[in-house]
């Protein structure tokens, strides 16, 4: 039997083929994965260490090598990422020179300070909406564990007519 060199680098000539595309980050899951979509469409899958090492934000723009996904999930997700790059955020894009997440967070904070009764999410976004804060900004905000927040559950008495 013939006995490999310690430092011995397994070569093959077969190349792992990928598909370049442009994904938009739609969806991030509470098992820290992702998922986005192409132009034409069709969705793509981003494994946790991706997300980590990237450290995604909805709507973010990737450069992403893409492989055929596993046979029993293609029907739904047509790609898996293996590798990615993303040159731009999508703030970036638009060229805003401000992360718009910390300005959102901070508007938010000041309404709230300035207007220290209780808040629903539907009111806090409602009253918000001449900001151009989404209600989804605001469920991150009020979700967002690192904030000052103090939340209750409310209830009240419903009288028959």
């Amino acid at each position: 039997m013939h006995k490999l060199p310690e430092n011995f680098t397994h070569t093959s000539e077969h190349n792992f083929n990928t598909e370049s595309m442009y994904v938009m980050i739609e969806n991030l899951t509470e098992a820290k994965s992702a998922f986005g979509v192409t132009d034409e469409g069709e969705a793509v899958f981003f494994n946790a260490r991706i997300v980590k090492l990237l450290n995604f934000d909805q709507g973010d723009l990737v450069d992403a090598s893409c492989v055929p996904n596993y046979a029993d999930k293609r029907d739904h997700i047509p790609w898996r990422c293996v590798r990615a790059t993303m040159p731009e955020r999508a703030e970036e894009s638009n060229h805003v020179s401000v992360d718009s997440k910390v300005e959102d967070f901070a508007v938010i904070i000041e309404t709230m300070i300035e207007n220290p009764d209780w808040w629903t999410a539907d009111e806090l976004a409602n009253y918000l909406e001449d900001e151009k804060i989404s209600a989804a900004r605001v469920d991150e905000f009020l979700s967002d564990k690192n904030q000052p927040l103090e939340s209750t559950e409310a209830y009240r008495i419903v009288l028959p007519d």
